[in-house]
C-alpha cells in the first residue's frame, strides 16, 4: 500500500516537473517575442522611439507625438497621429459609387 502511494507521488511530482518546464519555455518564448518586437518597433510596445508615426505610416518618425486629440464619451481620448492628408482623404471619391433618385410611390 505504501509503495503505490509513493509511485503516484512520484508519477504526480514528475508531472507537476513537467507542466513547470512547458509553462517555463512558454514564457521565455513570449519574452523573448516581446523583445524583439520592441526593438523592431523603437521600444515602445507599437510606436516608434518618440510615439509618433510619418508621413509614410511608419513608426518613428516626426518630432514627437502631435496630432487631433478627441475624447470620447466615456471619456477615453484618442489621438490620432496620421498625417493630416492622410487622415482627411476621402474613401470614395466624388466619381465612384452609386446615386440612386429615390421616388416614393404610393
Amino acid at each position: 500500500m505504501v509503495l503505490i502511494l509513493k509511485l503516484f507521488l512520484w508519477i504526480f511530482l514528475l508531472g507537476l516537473c513537467m507542466v513547470a518546464y512547458f509553462a517555463l519555455r512558454i514564457f521565455l518564448t513570449v519574452r523573448k517575442a516581446k523583445k524583439e518586437f520592441e526593438a523592431m518597433t523603437g521600444g515602445k510596445g507599437g510606436q516608434g522611439a518618440n510615439g509618433s508615426q510619418g508621413a509614410n505610416g511608419g513608426f518613428g518618425s516626426g518630432n514627437g507625438p502631435s496630432g487631433q486629440t478627441t475624447t470620447t464619451s466615456h471619456g477615453d481620448q484618442i489621438t490620432d497621429t496620421r498625417n493630416p492628408e492622410k487622415a482627411h482623404r476621402k474613401a470614395i471619391s466624388d466619381d465612384e459609387g452609386e446615386y440612386i433618385d429615390f421616388v416614393e410611390e404610393d
